[in-house]
């Protein structure tokens, strides 16, 4: 994940896409795994992109408070 091009909206909506392919009944369980795969990346980029923006604002409050 390169967080200076990422997207936080566009990869959730990757998300919900992934995940209304996996609930269709038409896909096999490989397909279900392989997507499964690619739904734990997305939230695995999600959360690494949150935690990086949550110490860039306690930096920010930080700063301020001196």
């Amino acid at each position: 994940m390169d967080s200076s091009t990422f997207s936080l909206e566009t990869a959730l909506n990757q998300l919900r896409e992934t995940v209304e392919k996996m609930q269709m009944s038409s896909l096999n369980f490989d397909e279900n795994i392989r997507l499964f795969r690619e739904g734990t990346e997305i939230v695995k980029n999600c959360r690494k992109y949150l935690d990086e923006s949550e110490l860039m604002i306690r930096q920010l409050i930080d700063e301020e408070k001196k």
